[in-house]
């Protein structure tokens, strides 16, 4: 049979298969580099996120292969050998799943690389992701294969490949329990670790289908399916009975990295690589308030969570900021500007306002944009992203393109030196209190 699997690894569906789902894993790593750069954890999580594409395209190629024997009218010829049907199968499956879980690893290990030269942190169990992964893609070539010698035409292949792709979303963008059944991961949680028994769950879950696929069709009894399918029915009564968010903080890796200065200039340890970079652009927005009493004495860099450095401090998210060597660049996604992001970070959040009153939000809004611009210094960029206290990001544009806002801004800048600390210092207060009225009459005495 080692034979057999060894040329099939060569010359049948396998190197098609690795090749499709290298490039696309490839493909897309490389596009969205900022979702992993540098961060182990967030690796593992994104090859996960991934899987709402592969395990289709893992389907769809054990479908191929499962029924190239009755294409061929090679049921009869086979009939006739000694190999017993579980042998033929499992030597169908082999060079497919070889061939499907090394195009992943491979584009995986790839990119691991410049994650291994800049890592600052390699705890979590990450690779327990990674893991159920790799068992989740042989058990989709596996299920692919037994539905493929059941249903051996040619439009199988990819109408089971679609098929998967929608019911994976549906149960994947789930909003309760059962998106734990699904091998993707609607979003890789940042510094957070999931505990070990849902990682065997899962683990379990998906072994436990491939085997049954297999079964089901290897033997002419039905009862060898019986234990696979006992133990996945318990496994996934496992997997929705419980919560829907599963994910627990790792405090280690949102353990505080500060550099030796003062303001302190911090970083999540997960992302502590980007330390030095992130102290270069700190320290100029810093200069940019200095003097006003009220501005926080710590500036964080995080990616989409807030870490245990106080709740004086000012968050930042480097993410859209990541290159897949690890540093830092001055813009990110959608044409953001770093140092407009720290401008704004260690000011009060524009977007706490959550009322209906349109002019309300308005002088929240206005009064921000009018702030940030307090002492001449124009924005770098047009474009900025602020994180709420969940971790949520949000973009906005067109931060420098308001007549109104610069003119107020200009009046702002014109005021005596006392005043204009003395403004800063009490839109600090109405705006940490989230004050509509109170921001309001701060722009009043600038019109």
């Amino acid at each position: 049979m080692g034979r057999v699997v060894r040329i099939d690894v060569r010359r049948g569906i396998a190197p098609l298969a690795a090749l499709i789902v290298l490039g696309v894993t490839f493909a897309v790593l490389v596009t969205e580099t900022e979702m992993w750069a540098g961060r182990w954890s967030a690796l593992a999580g994104y090859l996960r996120i991934l899987m709402i594409v592969l395990v289709p395209l893992a389907l769809a190629a054990g479908a191929w292969q499962g029924g190239r024997e009755r294409r061929r009218r090679l049921g009869e010829l086979l009939a006739t050998t000694s190999l017993p049907p579980w042998r033929r199968l499992t030597a169908a499956w082999a060079p497919v799943a070889t061939g499907v879980v090394g195009g992943f690893l491979l584009a995986g290990g790839v990119v691991a690389v410049p994650v291994a030269l800049v890592a600052t942190y390699s705890g979590g169990g990450w690779w327990w992701l990674v893991v159920v992964g790799v068992i989740a893609l042989g058990a989709a070539v596996a299920a692919g294969l037994a539905i493929g010698t059941v249903l051996p035409w040619r439009l199988t292949a990819p109408v089971l490949g679609l098929a998967g792709y929608v019911v994976m979303g549906a149960v994947t963008y789930a909003r309760d329990s059962r998106v734990w059944l699904s091998p993707a991961l609607d979003d890789a949680a940042e510094a957070s670790v999931l505990p070990l028994g849902d990682h065997v769950a899962q683990a379990a879950w998906f072994a436990a289908i491939g085997a049954t696929a297999l079964a089901v069709v290897a033997s002419r009894r039905r009862w060898p399916a019986l234990v696979p399918a006992a133990v996945a029915v318990v496994a996934g009564a496992v997997l929705v009975s419980g919560p829907a968010d599963r994910w627990r903080d790792d405090a280690a890796a949102r353990e505080p990295v500060c550099a030796g200065t003062e303001p302190r200039v911090c970083a999540g340890r997960e992302v502590a690589f980007v330390l030095d970079d992130f102290q270069a652009y700190a320290g100029r927005t810093l200069t940019v308030y200095a003097g006003i009493e009220g501005i926080p004495d710590t500036v964080g860099a995080v990616t989409a969570y807030r870490p245990a450095l106080g709740d004086d401090a000012a968050v930042v998210s480097v993410r859209p900021y990541l290159t897949w060597r690890g540093t830092l660049a001055p813009t990110g996604e959608y044409e953001a500007d770093l140092e407009t992001d720290l401008r704004y970070g260690v000011l009060p959040n524009r977007w706490c306002y959550d009322g209906e009153d349109p002019r309300e939000a308005d002088a929240v809004w206005t009064a921000a944009d009018v702030a940030v611009r307090w002492n001449g210094t124009d924005l770098v960029g047009e474009v900025a992203n602020v994180m709420d206290d969940d971790g949520s990001i949000f973009w906005f544009g067109g931060v420098g393109a308001d007549p109104a806002v610069a003119a107020l801004a200009e009046r702002l800048r014109a005021l005596p030196d006392a005043a204009r600390y003395d403004w800063m210092e009490r839109y600090l207060v109405a705006g940490e209190a989230c004050d509509p009225a109170a921001l309001d009459a701060l722009l009043d005495e600038l019109r």
